[in-house]
């Protein structure tokens, strides 16, 4: 049955309000404030979230809108940001308090109703964040953008610390499997002396979560007595946040070292220690295994003025050995390192952690401890490493150690005067190994990135692995844009990606509209008031895709004696290529294209050609765009829907398009659709 929402976008005849809710940042309060606005007035009901809400009857303009799937003129390649902007009336004077409001950044709602909708029968048509606010004597323009700025931003936030600054700890990398429950390990660090609790005891400890991880990672340090222990003494530390170590404290610690001061409470004063231990608490989903990392340092108790009672394990003390305390399954287990032996490169101060995911051949790790030959291919856990090879000839199993759970490798050799090392990787096992587009792209917005599962549109992601789960890898050594990454990833298989109105950010397959799909709209006389023709590029010939990417070149003198002549011929060339051709189109178009190879990321031959005959199909025919602009009602379609024309010029009659590019003018009814088809 449809919502009041859907019959109203169905009406073409049916009043609309428009509500507009702003929360700009008020520079001389220096706070968030929030703004509502509408059309016609409005104001919610007592049973409403917000109640009694007043929307004040300011919207000029309450939703002009660009987005488009890619940049103006091309089909694939990079994505483009949307814009837009709301106009509201200020004849009166009485926005002119917005000059003194931020908007950059801050987030903007748009909903649609009708004429006698409650407030919750309103539908969200934009929402993502504002750029900035222009006022006049007139109006005020608050300028639109979409939520792809917050992708904006570098792929890799984990730098390498400067050796000898005292930033060592201990590197603390728990498995936890799940039980359907809680699930933890508690491990005892052996060999310090017990400590007998006094009166102004304080525990004293920094901890490190790395940030931008799937969930917090909910390590901390507990000390334990015959009488109980702090975790569950009800101590909090300065923030306020609890002892215990299922406390959640992202907020404080991803990222950076947070400082914690926890007061030893009074049922605990004259208790003897009996084990320092460091814990981690998670809820893993039933059969899953998850590792989470983070770093403790400068364990000591304290009097809480500075002076040191009891040293547990202080920045740079030796490594210590650790016993299972407590655990509730078999396969819950702790690896302890010190940081300082992760990364003491003289030459990576302020470099990024590189980043593996899915299938990546010869790539470059980075040398993180050069006197012990230890370097590292990503920074977390990976599924494997396959190979190791020094100026291309493979190293036998004997020659080095993984550790999989911190995405390292250590020669049991050095590798001599010119040795290169290479590494064959299967990548990031946070939440589990993906290797499709899909689950990269997944992985790396909401893992890595700024997004939650909860921006996401899971849907589509399932579509889209289900249309294409071939499989990639992505290598980033050096530091990458999070928008340069998904461009790449999305196009190694024809996909796209953006925000929705709603603000969710999806992904979807780019495909040739057929008669087989369900059209979205469609169009004729009625209601096409301007119809143009759009340049197009001529068909393509022949189409090359590029696949199984050697993330190192490496030839000459560069290569050992005994690398065989198949493997150098592998290692001279960055791409394979697959090819798909059809000299027939040649006949019909003499000035046909052979475009350059298509980029991707691909790992297999059969995937490649697989994408270059989906390719040559999609574009080695002739193709045409129009610029439509249409009287209908706006916020019906999205980017990648398909719609009919019934035209009776230019051979439109029952032709179908894909949907490229959308500009929706609410003050009018009336919406520009570019056409692809």
């Amino acid at each position: 049955m449809s919502t009041p929402f859907e019959k109203l976008l169905s009406d073409p005849y049916a009043a609309r309000r428009y509500l507009v809710e702003l929360a700009p940042y008020d520079l001389g309060a220096g706070a968030v404030v929030s703004l509502a606005y509408s059309d016609h007035g409005f104001t919610t009901g007592p049973a409403d979230t917000p109640a009694h809400r007043h929307y004040e009857a300011r919207v000029v303009e309450a939703l002009n809108f660009q987005r488009s799937l890619f940049r103006e003129g091309a089909i694939g390649g990079p994505s483009l940001p949307s814009f837009g902007e709301i106009r509201l009336d200020n004849a009166d004077g009485g926005l002119d308090f917005f000059r003194n409001l931020a908007f950059d950044g801050r987030e903007v709602v748009v909903r649609l109703g009708g004429r006698d909708f409650a407030y919750a029968e309103f539908g969200v048509i934009f929402r993502g964040t504002a750029h900035s606010a222009v006022v006049d004597e007139h109006q005020v323009a608050v300028r639109l953008r979409d939520l792809q700025y917050k992708l904006d931003g570098p792929l890799q936030t984990e730098l390498y610390d400067p050796p000898g600054t005292g930033e060592d700890g201990l590197d603390l990398a728990f498995t936890l499997s799940g039980t359907g429950a809680n699930s933890y390990h508690y491990a005892s660090l052996s060999g310090i002396t017990s400590y007998t609790f006094q009166a102004g005891d304080v525990l004293e400890y920094e901890v490190y979560w790395p940030a931008r991880r799937l969930a917090p990672q909910r390590i901390a340090v507990d000390l334990i007595t015959g009488v109980g222990a702090l975790r569950d003494s009800g101590a909090v530390d300065q923030a306020g946040l609890s002892a215990h170590p299922a406390t959640d404290l992202s907020a404080k610690a991803a990222g950076t070292w947070y400082a914690r001061a926890i007061a030893v409470p009074a049922s605990l004063l004259g208790a003897a220690i009996t084990h320092y231990a460091v814990a981690c608490e998670h809820d893993p989903a039933a059969g899953a295994t998850v590792t989470l990392r983070g770093a403790v340092r400068n364990l000591r108790i304290t009097d809480g003025a500075g002076a040191v009672r009891k040293a547990v394990w202080m920045s740079g003390g030796a490594a210590p050995t650790v016993t299972t305390l407590l655990t509730n399954h078999a396969g819950n287990q702790l690896s302890v390192k010190l940081r300082s032996v992760l990364e003491m490169g003289a030459s990576l101060e302020g470099r990024p952690k590189p980043l593996c995911f899915g299938k990546c051949l010869n790539v470059a790790p980075v040398q993180a401890h050069p006197s012990l030959l230890l370097y590292q291919v990503h920074d977390g856990p990976i599924q494997g490493i396959d190979a190791v090879y020094n100026r291309g000839v493979a190293l036998g199993a004997a020659q080095y150690t993984v550790d999989l759970l911190r995405g390292t490798f250590t020669l049991l050799q050095a590798p001599g005067d010119g040795g290169v090392i290479t590494a064959d990787v299967r990548g990031d096992t946070l939440g589990g190994y993906v290797s499709s587009v899909a689950g990269i792209v997944r992985r790396v917005v909401a893992t890595y990135g700024p997004l939650t599962a909860a921006d996401l549109d899971s849907a589509s992601f399932t579509v889209l692995d289900a249309a294409n789960p071939a499989v990639t890898g992505l290598y980033a050594a050096d530091q990458r844009t999070l928008l340069d990454v998904l461009d790449e990833l999305v196009n190694s298989i024809g996909a796209f990606y953006g925000f929705d109105r709603g603000g969710k950010f999806e992904v979807g397959l780019f495909t040739a509209p057929s008669a087989a799909q369900p059209d979205a709209a469609s169009f004729g006389p009625a209601e096409i008031l301007e119809i143009e023709a759009q340049p197009t590029e001529l068909p393509v010939w022949r189409q090359r895709v590029g696949y199984e990417r050697n993330w190192t070149v490496q030839a000459g003198d560069g290569l050992a004696g005994a690398v065989s002549e198949e493997r150098k011929a592998f290692l001279a060339e960055e791409v394979r290529l697959a090819v798909a051709s059809d000299e027939t189109v040649k006949t019909k178009f003499l000035l046909a294209r052979d475009p350059e190879p298509w980029r991707t990321l691909l790992a297999d031959k059969t995937a490649a050609q697989s994408e270059a005959d989906r390719l040559l199909v999609l574009y080695g025919q002739r193709r045409e765009m129009y610029r439509v602009t249409a009287k209908t009602q706006p916020y019906k379609l999205e980017l990648g829907d398909q719609v009919a024309l019934d035209y009776n010029r230019f051979g439109l009659t029952g032709r179908r398009f894909r949907v490229v590019g959308l500009e929706e003018r609410a003050d009018v009814n009336r919406v520009t659709m570019e056409l692809w088809g």
